[in-house]
């Protein structure tokens, strides 16, 4: 994981928060019906395969083995995130801040935590393995410790 992910990432959400927030100040009834708004719901659609793909070819051992000799694993995982993140972006700028019913809500709800679960499987919890890496190696250290002073 290069260094400067977690923080695009960040940046990122909070970018989903503050548009998702901007139903408080704007809404437009019908740019999720015009050309434009159609236009980024096909291309959100179409970013938000992306990382169905990457499932696919990650629990397909044919298709795995074989794109994995033209595209690294973790270059595929990269794509997976950024092409979540940016679905999501351009699936609620379509929405123009206006959620018709409870349906466009709940789908709305559901993209948001969807991106949410990703930041936190791929950040959150690999930091959260590396503290218990680090927990065990003191404890090793204090238990080494500890049975030479007993000797």
């Amino acid at each position: 994981m290069k260094p400067r992910e977690p923080f695009i990432s960040v940046i990122l959400i909070l970018f989903l928060a503050v548009l998702w927030l901007g139903f408080l100040f704007h809404q437009d009834e019908h740019f999720a019906g015009s050309f434009s708004g159609g236009i980024l719901a096909v291309s959100g659609a179409l970013f938000l395969l992306v990382p169905l793909l990457y499932s696919i070819i990650k629990r397909v051992p044919i298709l795995r083995k074989a794109v994995t000799q033209k595209i690294s694993f973790p270059v595929m995982l990269e794509i997976h995130i950024y092409a979540g993140f940016t679905g999501a972006i351009l699936v609620l700028l379509h929405t123009g801040h206006k959620f018709h019913g409870t349906l466009a809500t709940f789908l709305t709800a559901l993209l948001l935590i969807d991106v949410l679960s990703g930041y936190t499987g791929r950040y959150l919890l690999s930091r959260v393995s590396k503290e218990v890496v680090e927990k065990k190696q003191l404890l090793t250290s204090l238990n080494s410790q500890y049975e030479k002073k007993l000797a």
